[in-house]
């Protein structure tokens, strides 16, 4: 229900033509996402008088937290005029896939679906909203397009990640079962990986489909469409 909710929004937010007002856009999606993110430890504070962090909550070790600020500098670079350049294209296509089915780990966890009395989840699910609004929004809203080459950045995140998570196991820094896919630290960052390199495969083949699609509308030869990754086009 609310990746159909997310896409009409990001639909609707499609209308939007006006260049400026889609940056902006962009940046309240992303800057919404952060802060719901730590807003628990403000909630705690007022709560209780004191707040704990973890390094879960602070750093990049979960794909979720890799979206989030990926999506935030892009639409910092997007704000300044940076959205045609290389590195943009390829922060953003390293993620957006990830950060797009990034809500559902919402839904794999019954624990997690008490909104009403659990701040802590209530936040959580709202910050994965958020990112992932923002990432489907990159798409609709034609900051970036998916082309066959796109999965070299995608490849890019996702053995990013996989170093990240290869190093959170080894030195103990985030949590025992990560994302709540499986118990026990070692497996649960297993299963991260492979639910990475699916999505990157899934990130390919949509490429691929797509650019046979546009090649046979325009009559022309497909192309693997590399000059847009690096920024030539």
């Amino acid at each position: 229900m609310i990746f159909w909710m997310m896409l009409a929004v990001s639909l609707l937010l499609m209308f939007v033509q006006n260049a400026k007002a889609k940056r902006w856009i962009l940046f309240g999606i992303a800057i919404s996402a952060v802060i719901f993110h730590f807003s628990n430890l403000w909630v705690d504070y007022f709560q209780t008088g004191e707040a704990k962090v973890s390094a879960a909550h602070l750093f990049i070790l979960v794909p979720c937290h890799f979206s989030m600020y990926m999506l935030l500098t892009c639409s910092i670079m997007a704000l300044k005029g940076k959205q045609d350049t290389r590195v943009f294209r390829w922060l953003a296509l390293s993620f957006v896939f990830i950060g797009i089915a990034g809500y559902a780990n919402d839904f794999q966890n019954p624990l997690k679906f008490d909104w009403v009395n659990d701040y802590a989840a209530f936040k959580q699910g709202m910050a994965h909203i958020f990112t992932s609004l923002g990432s489907l929004y990159l798409l609709t809203g034609k900051f970036i397009k998916v082309t066959p080459s796109a999965f070299a950045a995608g490849l890019f995140g996702g053995l990013l990640m996989t170093v990240i998570c290869a190093v959170d196991y080894l030195l103990g820094l985030g949590e025992k079962d990560p994302m709540f896919l499986k118990e026990g630290g070692g497996w649960g960052r297993g299963v991260i990986v492979i639910i990475l390199f699916e999505i990157i495969a899934l990130q390919l083949i949509i490429g691929v489909v797509w650019e046979w699609i546009e090649s046979k509308r325009e009559k022309r030869k497909f192309s693997w469409q590399w000059n847009y990754l690096l920024g030539k086009q």
